[in-house]
């Protein structure tokens, strides 16, 4: 996490608690209930101020790489930036489950649905081939790649077998260096950037 936003939080969690400890001399106070009514609207004035001035990302030519968009976040993302109007190709493991069915129907025509298992060779190179014919092909870049595909088993360890654990390791570990050194040289091309978010699947 970002220092400087986990100090935020700290500084505000403990500002939270503090109010709250004082919350029934606060309100006795009419200077000081004022003072704290002009702060809440200077920083949501400041926080609108921010919202309308932040820069804007121009969606136009750029595409974007989701792996274990079959359920959850993956497929949640990849909804939102099809509707935001990015490129998306969105891994999955099975190309014919529920979840690839639905975002093939995508209304805004810029989803591509891959067949993807992260702990293949072939099938990452299959995937960056038909990513890279896509790209060249539409005169896209490939602004970003985000290691979404995520496996976990919850058991105690005396419950779960080593095969369990190199599976785990295969896919949320060397799963995500094999689809980044895959990926590589088209972010770089278009210096974009690579993502990880890691969601927890129980089997």
């Amino acid at each position: 996490m970002n220092v400087k936003l986990f100090g935020g939080l700290q500084v505000f969690e403990i500002g939270y608690l503090l109010v709250l400890c004082f919350l029934p001399w606060v309100v006795a106070q009419p200077a000081i209930t004022t003072l704290l009514t002009s702060l809440s609207l200077l920083c949501s004035c400041y926080y609108i101020y921010k919202k309308a001035t932040s820069k804007k990302i121009d969606v136009k030519g750029k595409g974007v790489f989701i792996t274990g968009c079959d359920t959850g976040f993956g497929f949640a993302l990849a909804k939102r930036l099809d509707c935001l109007g990015f490129t998306v190709n969105a891994g999955c493991l099975s190309s014919v489950c529920e979840g690839a069915e639905t975002l093939r129907s995508s209304t805004m025509g810029k989803m591509n649905v891959v067949q993807l298992d992260v702990t293949s060779d072939d099938s990452v190179n299959k995937a960056l081939k038909f990513v890279t014919d896509h790209v060249n092909k539409n005169n896209l870049e490939l602004w970003a790649v985000v290691n979404n595909a995520g496996l976990n088993f919850l058991g105690d360890v005396e419950f779960c077998s080593m095969d369990i654990y190199k599976r785990i390791a295969d896919v949320n570990l060397f799963g995500v260096v094999r689809v980044t050194k895959a990926f590589l040289p088209l972010i770089r091309k278009a210096k974009g950037m690579i993502c990880l978010k890691t969601i927890s699947k129980v089997e």
